[in-house]
């Protein structure tokens, strides 16, 4: 379900979306100018997680800017090495983000988010420290967050 707010709080609309669609509509609802723009005047944080694999699981933190996204990977969980690997950080330009693909809510997901997270696929236009595309999971809000800062940077780029 996706509700829209007004100013006041009050609900302006619901519908029934379904999970696959969520990515495209979060776009068409940026280009229609449903959201305000992002205040990209210093960095926006978004918090996420890489799918679960046994016996570790990491976090993925973005760090979204007016010039690109500053992704760092850090491993959570000690298993049976003595010390974590050290993070993994990679700074993309706006220009090298391809997409993102919005799917659906994962079986599994680590009890640290608050809501039913959703699968994405970050992916980037050439080969990174981080590969062509990352996937991970995060909350919707962090998900629009996302469609939003990337609809907003193809408008500016135009």
């Amino acid at each position: 379900m996706l509700v829209t707010f007004g100013e006041t709080g009050v609900a302006k609309s619901v519908e029934f979306v379904p999970e696959k669609e969520l990515g495209a509509r979060f776009a068409s609802m940026q280009k229609e100018g449903i959201f305000p723009p992002l205040d990209l005047s210093k960095p926006v944080q978004l918090e996420g997680m890489k799918p679960f694999q046994i016996p570790t699981e990491s976090s993925v933190n973005l760090e979204l800017s007016s010039t690109g996204v500053t992704v760092t990977m850090q491993e959570e969980i000690r298993t049976l090495r003595k010390k974590p690997r050290p993070p993994l950080i990679a700074s993309i330009p706006l220009a090298q983000v391809a997409g993102v693909h919005v799917g659906d809510i994962p079986n599994r997901w680590n009890s640290r988010f608050k809501e039913p997270p959703l699968s994405l696929k970050l992916k980037f236009s050439q080969k990174t420290t981080l590969g062509k595309s990352i996937d991970f999971y995060a909350e919707p809000r962090a998900a629009l967050t996302l469609v939003r800062w990337l609809e907003q940077g193809k408008t500016a780029k135009q």
